[in-house]
């Protein structure tokens, strides 16, 4: 990735976190890097996930609503 679209997704990390009242586990920054080197990881616990398959349905809550 470029650093244009780096610092487009640190944006749009930062802009969801604050749009659901999230404090980020650590800064962005460190988790585009984490993700760029494959990892997942959980925006509230900061939990940092390998293997995880992409196929997988993973349930989450997005504004009070369960989803997967």
């Amino acid at each position: 990735m470029n650093q244009q679209s780096n610092i487009t997704r640190v944006e749009e990390l930062e802009a969801f976190a604050a749009l659901e009242g999230l404090t980020l586990p650590m800064p962005a920054i460190e988790i585009v890097w984490l993700e760029d080197m494959g990892f997942v990881i959980d925006l509230r616990t900061g939990q940092i996930l390998e293997d995880v398959n992409p196929d997988e349905p993973i349930e989450f809550e997005f504004h009070e609503v369960k989803h997967g």
